[in-house]
């Protein structure tokens, strides 16, 4: 009875592991099984999908930007590296490097750094008293700190020597980022070995601040939720929506990824096109959003200027289109001290606020229905005093208004 318990209980958990590898793991062990057994890697993030407002007006779109890269030859040695190296300092600028960077060079340069260890010690570790480990800590701890002086010009190298040596052998190594087209010809002109360019995107906001907290932003998968991502089968170094709408449609507008095998000189074949995200259309109408924006932006620049409304900083506004519930505009903007305005049309969705004066369409709708005031009907505006609080008034005697002049 007790072993026929103890092989139920062990089918169980067997099958409640196969199907967490299933259901949550699955793909990111396809793409390793992929990798190890097949020499199969995926390109980078393709190109994202756009996001366009109801008439196609281009709310986020992808521009290029020129990266120069560097591509691993399997036969090349480190003295050719710091040659290419040195072709590519003069376009460098404000970089920083770590010790440990220097360390590694050092021993690269130095004959791995050999001399730093005793005949003594090569004997424990050919005696396996110790370890590799071991001999690589004591050659990092001997290396003098008069050893990693470099100069201004030799850190540059350093920097670019690291980045070529920075992870998988058949990944192009972008070496610098965005270069002007100016600076990209310059660099192929003196044909420099391994040395590519290499086009890549970045997200561009036609509209600038417009609808910038609602529409969200792109970068690296954060920390928090890499495995998350690793279990959709993405990378750790992709580019994902971290934000807004960008997050919200990360599935339609992120694309997929081409497929390459890799052949044994480091070069790439390519098995599977990329294919471009889609692109993801609102029902914002961008013309009738600038025209709110700009109308918030006039009305809390007129009202600042009334001392009853000195620290009256923040509006929002919606509109909507009422038989669809469809956002046609919606903007948030604040009044800063130095007379500048700040985006913050994210708030409506995140932030709680005190009901004001949209309380009277409320108290109107249940007057029409309990038949307690009729359409056009006018009444005398007066103030509210309640037990032992002050009178609450409007801003002026308003005398006899009907519904509508209310709401206004």
């Amino acid at each position: 009875m007790k072993i026929n318990t103890l092989v139920t209980i062990s089918f169980i958990i067997f099958l409640s592991v196969l199907l967490n590898i299933n259901l949550n793991h699955h793909q990111e062990y396809i793409t390793s099984l992929q990798e190890k057994t097949n020499a199969i890697v995926y390109g980078k993030s393709p190109l994202r999908g756009r996001i366009l407002d109801r008439n196609g007006k281009v709310l986020v779109d992808n521009q290029a930007v020129l990266n120069i890269a560097y591509h691993k030859d399997p036969k090349i040695t480190t003295q050719k590296e710091i040659d290419i190296a040195k072709y590519l300092t003069p376009y460098l600028s404000d970089i920083k490097i770590s010790e440990n960077a220097k360390k590694n060079y050092y021993l690269k340069t130095h004959d791995d750094g050999k001399d730093l260890i005793t005949k003594e010690e090569y004997q424990l570790y050919d005696e396996r008293k110790l370890t590799i480990d071991d001999i690589n800590n004591l050659k990092r701890e001997r290396i003098k700190e008069e050893d990693l002086n470099y100069s201004e010009e030799e850190q540059k190298i350093i920097y670019l020597y690291t980045l070529m040596n920075n992870g998988y052998y058949y990944e192009d190594k972008i070496l610098l980022n965005d270069t002007n087209e100016e600076t990209t010809l310059k660099i192929m002109e003196q044909n420099i070995p391994n040395i590519s360019v290499k086009i890549t995107s970045k997200r561009v906001y036609p509209y600038e601040d417009t609808l910038k907290g609602i529409l969200g932003f792109t970068g690296s998968i954060p920390k928090e939720e890499s495995q998350e991502y690793l279990d959709k089968g993405y990378l750790l170094e992709d580019v994902v929506g971290l934000s807004g709408l960008e997050k919200t449609y990360e599935d339609e507008l992120k694309g997929t990824k081409g497929i390459y095998k890799v052949e044994q000189d480091y070069s790439l074949t390519e098995i599977a096109k990329e294919v471009q995200g889609n692109d993801v259309i609102l029902n914002i109408d961008i013309d009738l959003q600038l025209k709110l924006e700009n109308e918030l932006k006039s009305e809390l620049q007129k009202a600042h200027k009334r001392k009853q409304s000195i620290y009256f900083h923040d509006a929002y506004s919606i509109i909507g289109e009422p038989t669809t519930g469809s956002i046609l505009a919606m903007s948030g903007v604040r009044l800063r001290d130095d007379n500048t305005f700040e985006e913050i049309t994210s708030n409506m969705l995140f932030e709680s606020f005190a009901m004001g004066s949209v309380v009277k369409g409320a108290s109107a709708t249940v007057g029409y229905q309990t038949n307690a005031i009729t359409v056009g009907k006018k009444i005398l505006d007066g103030c509210v005093k309640l037990y032992y609080q002050p009178s609450k008034c409007s801003y002026k005697r308003l005398g006899y208004v009907d519904d509508i002049t209310a709401l206004k």
